[in-house]
């Protein structure tokens, strides 16, 4: 997992109720009342309509702008302009369902008679507001009874939060292998999807490969932990004292620091370079106060600059609409972060002639509450792209793990992030379900891929995120990013609707998989209609052709990556319906999606929605090319190199070797490689000196068709700067041929392979000439065929060692 150094938290404190408690400040006038926005409507579609088929023939309507599009399981239609529709003509188009005016809300003006202490607050600070959850704590569901095994580094069981000892009775009941057989036997695997997003697609972690097993993703917490500290708001006579949340940067304010008043510096927050520049001289003393200034416009260290030019020790900086973040400013004051919101309120007690005081003698090791975090609910830019390189779909689903308050050693609590923050949650909502139903000890019909399926299904979309800014994209973040979204525990114990195992890989063009199917039961009470809509995530064109990237052509990097529209043609079965108990196959036929280039990864979801109001979806992706052709050289250009001696000559200008292994020396070849893709087999063999590429033959036999045998390679190849046999061991060897090696990225260095000349049958080669071969499989590649692999072929001499 991935560790903040100091205490960062964020919550999401819904706006809507903040506008709420103004509302009911305000009279009730027509200030607060709706009005129609000329030739602006909303529609909506009808459920498991084509979404971009509408959209075009809309947009094609004289006079008809497009101005937002909405495509979510929530709702699905438009927001348009037009100069020659109204609302009867739009509602008139088949498959749209609803069309209104579009109304503008105007909200009353805030009273300045009124404390504003309210807004400011500080939430409890829980993440189970995402998820659901938190309903099922409401009702008394903990999960009682299930077992969850932590496959880590360890526990410490001491800690206080984890029951503070080991064996029957405590949180930490025991230590040993709980897992067994996997999945299939009973148990619900759920394993971290990995922390190399900047990688881009097909980066995922080992374990997350696993069949039948649960690969989680990383989504940001809506609500992070932070310490706060005590405002007092008091206003015409009338005192209120609040909990604030804030980050500090690096030092949190002294707990002695009480009573010290927060003063504004200007009372406008509307303008986003506060303090940017020098301040006006009629500037006061600021030595005694805690300065309130607004963020943006500059780094908050050249505010803090000018603050203390005018002697401020304490400053307290409220954000703008960007993630909030801590306040580093390598400067003389202490200085903290606080949401918008608590800033506007404290802004404004002051503007009605109030004040507030601050109180930070609450130990911020200790107090934590929650803190909005507007970069909230979307994947984490660390989070794994999957999926498998033989495009079998990973990750299944996401949780929160982005900025997750944490036990941590030594009885102690942190911050961290990461996706191993993200797979216990999912183990817990299975737990949760353990402990309603039982499991495989308590009962006879609990099935564990059945489980699996129900928290693959549950998931719900989140939006495509650049992992920087707040920037909404109108796409929804890809399946091998996040899975089918974010996991939701009412759906998992709730539903009365199952599904069958299934993911519809669709794989590559030239493997395409057209036809997917998933069994759908009713388990309930009464007779359910069931109807069936695709919902499109964002489609990347993954392969950088820019010949003025960095090493181009390659896969691209995340930061690369720009959502796309890639919407395969799906058939879908017409609308049935079930009776209790009763379980039907629904059958869909898929077309990849035309007309795109650069290795183009498309995937989304199959919604199933029922009459009862639950919707359930199955995850569908794949490759709109041809994997093998379009990947057929696997090696970038300039690769794999070969050198040898402590000089690292180049094998065009060197290719004799004595295996002189003294360190001054070094007279072995080196061989460097990088792979655009994953590798299914990496070959490193020799043949004699008459061999030529059509006498192969798989697997090669030593001794038949002019082959002498593979290469064991030195195991701590690039580890050293030069091979010395006083302080290595030659013998330390591993043999090729060598399987399922991650393809290469920019945090990957060259994979170095130094053979200092013994076989693989463990023998040394002899003086003589030979031909090395080094090559790599095609991805789907046939390893009987000679041109199904990427080769570095070269004739080399074996001098007598003298």
């Amino acid at each position: 997992m991935r560790g903040v150094n100091i205490l960062l938290a964020l919550s999401a404190i819904g706006g809507s109720a903040a506008l709420e408690r103004r509302g009911k400040l305000t009279a009730a006038t027509d200030a607060n009342s709706t009005l129609p926005l000329a030739k602006r409507y909303i529609i909506e579609f009808e459920p498991g309509s084509n979404h971009a088929d509408l959209k075009t023939e809309i947009a094609s309507r004289p006079g008809a702008k497009i101005l937002k599009e909405f495509n979510s399981n929530v709702f699905s239609g438009l927001s348009v302009e037009t100069t020659a529709d109204n609302i009867d003509s739009l509602q008139a188009i088949k498959s749209v369902s609803k069309a209104w005016s579009s109304n503008k809300l105007k909200l009353g003006p805030h009273l300045p008679t009124a404390s504003f202490s309210d807004d400011a607050s500080a939430p409890e600070y829980s993440v189970h507001y995402a998820t659901g959850v938190d309903k099922l704590h409401d009702a008394g569901i903990y999960g009682k009874g299930a077992v969850v095994a932590i496959i880590d580094t360890g526990t410490q069981y001491t800690h206080p939060a984890l029951g503070g000892g080991f064996g029957p009775g405590y949180k930490v009941a025991g230590g040993y292998d709980f897992v067994g057989q996997g999945l299939d036997e009973g148990v619900v695997v759920t394993i971290a999807a990995g922390n190399n997003g900047e990688e881009g697609p097909f980066f995922g972690s080992n374990g997350a490969a696993g069949k039948n097993v649960l690969a989680v993703a990383s989504t940001e917490a809506s609500i992070l932990a932070a310490p706060p500290f005590l405002a007092t708001f008091n206003l015409d006579g009338e005192t209120n004292t609040t909990k604030v949340a804030y980050l500090y940067g690096y030092y949190s304010f002294p707990t002695d620091l009480v009573g010290l008043p927060i003063v504004p510096l200007s009372g406008d927050m509307t303008v986003p370079d506060e303090a940017c520049d020098t301040l006006p001289e009629t500037t006061g003393n600021l030595s005694s106060v805690i300065s309130l200034v607004r963020l943006g416009g500059c780094g908050p260290w050249t505010k803090a600059y000018r603050l203390e030019e005018y002697g401020a020790r304490y400053i307290l900086f409220y954000n703008d609409d960007e993630p909030i973040q801590p306040p580093y400013t390598f400067s003389n004051s202490i200085t903290g972060t606080i949401e918008a919101r608590a800033g506007a309120a404290i802004i404004e007690t002051v503007k009605a002639g109030g004040n507030v005081t601050a109180d930070f003698s609450l130990d911020p090791e200790t107090n934590y509450v929650g803190m909005y975090n507007s970069a909230g609910g979307v994947p984490n830019y660390f989070t794994s792209w999957g999926g498998l390189y033989d495009l079998s779909l990973k990750p299944e689903i996401a949780a929160p793990g982005g900025d997750i308050f944490s036990t941590y050693p030594d009885n102690t609590y942190a911050v961290l992030s990461g996706t191993s923050m993200a797979t216990p949650y999912v183990a817990g909502v299975a737990a949760l379900y353990i402990g309603k139903y039982g499991g495989r000890k308590s009962n006879p019909n609990f099935n564990a891929k059945k489980l699996a399926m129900r928290i693959i299904s549950s998931g719900g979309s989140v939006p495509w995120s650049d992992g920087s800014t707040t920037t909404d994209y109108g796409f929804w973040a890809p399946v091998p990013q996040v899975g089918t979204g974010m996991v939701n525990g009412l759906k998992v114990l709730n539903y009365t609707t199952s599904l069958s195992y299934a993911k519809f890989e669709l794989n590559d063009t030239h493997h395409f998989s057209r036809y997917h199917s998933v069994d759908i039961t009713n388990n309930g009470q009464s007779s359910v209609t069931y109807r069936f809509a695709l919902q499109d995530g964002a489609g990347v064109e993954m392969w950088q052709s820019d010949p003025d990237a960095w090493s181009s052509p390659r896969i691209k990097y995340f930061e690369e990556l720009t959502p796309v529209k890639m919407t395969p043609q799906v058939s879908f079965p017409s609308a049935f319906t079930l009776k209790a108990g009763e379980t039907k196959t629904a059958k869909f036929g898929f077309n990849y999606p035309t007309g795109l280039k650069n290795l183009p990864l498309y995937s989304g979801k199959i919604l199933i929605s029922s009459s009862e109001g639950e919707q359930l979806s199955v995850p569908y992706y794949g490759l709109a090319s041809d994997l093998k052709q379009d990947l057929k050289q696997q090696f970038p250009e300039g690769y794999p190199a070969s050198m040898s001696t402590r000089d690292y000559i180049p094998i065009d200008q060197k290719s004799n070797y004595t295996f002189n292994l003294a360190a001054d020396v070094n007279d072995f070849p080196i061989v460097y490689a990088r792979t655009h893709w994953g590798i299914g087999e990496l070959r490193w063999d020799i043949f004699d000196s008459t061999w030529t590429e059509r006498k192969w033959v798989y697997p090669p036999v030593p001794g038949q068709n002019g082959y002498v045998g593979t290469v064991a390679y030195w195991a701590d190849s690039g580890y050293y700067y030069y091979f010395d046999p006083a302080n290595n061991d030659a013998n330390n060897t591993i043999s090729f041929p060598l399987k399922d090696i991650y393809r290469s990225s920019v945090d990957v260095g060259d994979q170095e392979y130094w053979w200092l000349g013994r076989l693989g049958d463990g023998t040394q080669i002899k003086p003589g000439k030979y031909v090395m071969r080094f090559a790599v499989l095609a991805p789907f590649g046939d390893p009987t065929h000679a041109d199904n692999w990427d080769t570095f072929t070269k004739p080399f001499t074996v001098l007598p060692l003298a």
